[in-house]
């Protein structure tokens, strides 16, 4: 499915729903069962980042970086992805218990990042403890309107919990289930 022709809009901005729903239920299925990836699926997830649709380009990030060992490397080779993508890749990574090295950081986000010192401080104890200003700071940098550091936003506090806005869906605002109108049968004729 993640090569699905099936998209709602034209180009040069079509929403790949199909592709968007696989890149989820990959990324809900390696939470759950952390598996090797082959070099096909490697392939297919990482044309899936590559994509202008964001909604899907976040789902395959998240689903890559599940999937640390068999995704670091070709990833890091992407030459298309945005910085926030970088952020989400490494975030998402260490929030799967990962072990990112240092060095693969650096080479994707550049040495004086503010996640770089959270990376460090988790090598170091275990767990991510230190949270220094430059990391508030680029927590509180980020949009929940936006789909890319929403996905950021919920992950880190997945991993470590220390945003006060944490959105309930690393997805768009309007998947979440309060947002969802239900439209029944008797609604549609007249009734309620």
């Amino acid at each position: 499915m993640l090569n699905s022709s099936l998209a709602i809009g034209k180009e040069p901005a079509p929403r790949y729903i199909l592709r968007s729903a696989a890149a989820e239920a990959i990324a809900i299925f390696l939470t759950r069962t952390p598996t090797a990836l082959t070099s096909e699926q490697t392939d297919s997830l990482l044309r899936s980042c590559r994509t202008q649709d964001v909604a899907l380009s976040v789902r395959a990030t998240v689903a890559s970086a599940l999937s640390f060992e068999s995704t670091s490397e070709r990833f890091s080779q992407l030459t298309e992805t945005s910085k926030r993508q970088n952020e989400l890749f490494v975030v998402a990574a260490l929030a799967g218990g990962k072990r990112v090295p240092v060095e693969f950081a650096i080479a994707l986000l550049g040495d004086n990042h503010a996640l770089l010192s959270l990376l460090r401080s988790s090598m170091e104890t275990g767990t991510a403890v230190t949270l220094t200003p430059e990391i508030k700071s680029w927590v509180n940098g980020l949009k929940t309107n936006e789909d890319i550091d929403r996905a950021i936003l919920y992950t880190v506090n997945q991993w470590i919990g220390i945003a006060s806005d944490e959105p309930k869906s690393p997805w768009s605002p309007d998947l979440e289930p309060e947002r969802i109108r239900t439209i029944t049968l008797r609604s549609i004729f007249g009734g309620e």
